[in-house]
């Protein structure tokens, strides 16, 4: 568990210097006064907009099993959504939440193969999403952008889309990922125990051969259950974006709909880049220099610290608890980060 402690404790160390740093920066005579003005009843909103997505997560998880033959309930894809929260928060560009998605689909009925396939969807209506949202973010955003921020911008566009890439050759040409996993057979065959490696090897094989029929079920199929999917995906982003708008009514000011949108649409690629465990400081910086548009300087500080709180801190408590409960001693987390 060693490695896992030391990643948590980077991410909140960072994520917190962050935001005591923001906040020494930011706070000043008018801060007081505007926090008298705080109305707790839209922070809760907020948290319960943030929780509400889980939810739908939760439900385009559902369907998406449904397509490829798998029968998940809400509750347990909710809790599957929930428990994958702490190993995302805790790895850079929240990679370690997938893994822990695969394992429970997997532990509720379905094949490692048509885990990977559902996991897969989800990914590809997320960038389909955000690969329209955020270059239309941007062209709103470009006068406001600074040359360093739209720099990172630009890096994680790219590598998100290579990655997407790198999925959608997948579905097309599995006999080449077959060649790929024989070729580090070959490269550490000298390191590892060669029946154990041949029969991971195989193992390999068979949920290739699975993931690739999975893919192709849902495009042929699971038409529905991916239109679906893209509603449910449509409407986790647009909760996770008004998040910031009701966290400014909260803290007395006026929410900012449209233009939060779009900046949380181009900080999100730029949290894809994989520089920091859970994208801690990279989340606090970037927020602070897009809202600073919009969001008055006395209480900048206080509207990043509570949009990170929401949708980090909380995550990490809820991911963490949930985890525990179902994963018991976590193993598969320190699996995940040794990985």
């Amino acid at each position: 568990m060693g490695k896992l402690r030391r990643w948590l404790t980077m991410a909140l160390a960072i994520s917190i210097g962050s935001i005591l740093l923001l906040l020494i920066l930011t706070v000043d005579s008018e801060t007081l006064p505007c926090l008298r003005r705080i109305q707790p009843i839209y922070l809760f909103m907020a948290l319960t907009v943030h929780v509400l997505s889980w939810v739908v997560w939760g439900l385009r998880m559902k369907v998406l099993s449904g397509a490829v033959g798998g029968e998940v309930r809400l509750w347990d894809s909710t809790k599957m959504v929930m428990s994958n929260l702490f190993a995302a928060g805790i790895t850079p560009s929240h990679a370690g939440g997938e893994p822990v998605r695969i394992h429970l689909l997997s532990k509720n009925g379905l094949s490692i193969g048509d885990a990977t396939a559902v996991v897969f969807g989800e990914r590809v209506l997320d960038a389909l999403f955000l690969g329209i949202a955020a270059p239309i973010s941007l062209l709103l955003f470009r006068s406001f952008l600074g040359s360093n921020i739209a720099s990172i911008f630009a890096l994680g566009e790219m590598l998100f889309l290579g990655a997407l890439g790198l999925m959608l050759y997948t579905m097309y040409r599995p006999d080449k990922v077959k060649h790929l996993a024989s070729y580090i057979q070959k490269l550490t065959s000298k390191l590892v125990d060669q029946k154990k490696l041949e029969q991971v090897s195989k193992r390999v094989e068979v949920e290739i051969d699975n993931f690739y029929s999975s893919l192709w079920k849902f495009v042929r199929e699971g038409k529905s259950e991916l239109l679906m999917g893209l509603g449910c995906t449509i409407v986790i982003w647009t909760l996770e974006f008004t998040i910031p708008s009701f966290i400014l009514m909260g803290l007395g000011s006026s929410p900012i709909f449209v233009p939060s949108f779009a900046a949380q649409a181009i900080l999100t690629m730029i949290l894809m880049v994989p520089l920091t465990p859970g994208s801690s400081g990279i989340a606090e910086v970037g927020a602070s220099s897009l809202y600073a548009a919009f969001v008055g300087s006395s209480i900048l500080g206080i509207f990043v610290m509570a949009w990170r709180v929401i949708i980090y801190h909380v995550n990490l408590a809820v991911g963490g608890f949930v985890s525990l409960s179902i994963l018991k001693d976590m193993q598969l987390m320190k699996e995940v980060l040794e990985a």
